[in-house]
């Protein structure tokens, strides 16, 4: 009995002990898959090419920080400051960026599939290219962007706001901008196929050539919008009216 209750102990001890660096993480630990970096200054940090896999950085400050082709799939980088971070070409998949602050930076090819971006500030950011499907922007700000050819289909944008940004012959299809501001943006040759448009703001904005097949327009507001050879097949019209099959630049 007294060899079995030394041994508990010993076990107790050694779980306790195995279990201290990961409850105490510090700053300082070298960048690693899981690290536990919260609250922390990485202002200007060289990361590129870093292995930050899953790791918890809520609350972080990367301003500045170079993280050009990070692994950063799955990390937690809610309430994080990445205001003028270079995350080119940077794997950001699943990756949670609630409310974080990305003014200025540069996303160009980022890998940004499934990641949750509810309420974050990307004013500013350039992600031309950049693959954003199934993305939760729910009430981003995503203002004077550059999303030129970037893939956002299937996403949630709702009530975001992109007033002037470039979305030159990005694919939008199927995302749901229902209430969302695209005053002034640029839209010429993107694909809005069966997108919901839904009391969208559009006043202003250059749909040239844009595909809305299939759109739902319904209580949206095109006061100025430039719509000229912008496909609009079968989209549900603001009045709810159905277009007729090759309406062109507007609903027959």
């Amino acid at each position: 009995m007294t060899f079995t209750t030394r041994h508990c102990g010993y076990v107790t001890l050694t779980l306790l002990t195995a279990m201290t660096p990961a409850l105490h993480a510090a700053c300082s630990d070298p960048p690693a898959p899981r690290v536990i970096w919260v609250g922390c200054d990485k202002q200007h940090a060289d990361l590129r090419g870093a292995d930050l896999r899953d790791a918890i950085l809520s609350r972080s400050n990367f301003s500045a920080a170079d993280l050009r082709k990070a692994q950063l799939s799955g990390a937690d980088l809610n309430f994080a400051t990445l205001d003028q971070a270079q995350l080119d070409e940077a794997r950001l998949e699943e990756a949670k960026l609630i409310s974080a602050s990305l003014v200025g930076a540069s996303l160009r090819q980022a890998l940004l599939k499934d990641a949750s971006l509810d309420r974050a500030n990307l004013n500013g950011t350039n992600l031309t290219e950049a693959q954003l499907s199934g993305a939760s922007l729910y009430q981003a700000r995503i203002e004077d962007a550059d999303l030129s050819a970037a893939t956002v289909r299937n996403s949630n944008l709702s009530q975001s706001s992109l007033r002037r940004s470039r979305l030159s012959s990005a694919d939008l299809s199927q995302s749901n901008l229902s209430s969302s501001i695209l005053e002034q943006a640029k839209l010429d040759h993107a694909q809005l196929i069966a997108a919901n448009l839904e009391k969208a703001a559009l006043r202003g904005a250059d749909l040239t050539a844009a595909d809305l097949t299939k759109a739902r327009l319904v209580g949206a507001n095109l006061d100025n919008t430039t719509l000229t050879n912008a496909l609009l097949d079968k989209a549900q019209w603001v009045d709810r009216r159905l277009c007729r099959d090759q309406s062109v630049g507007q609903c027959r």
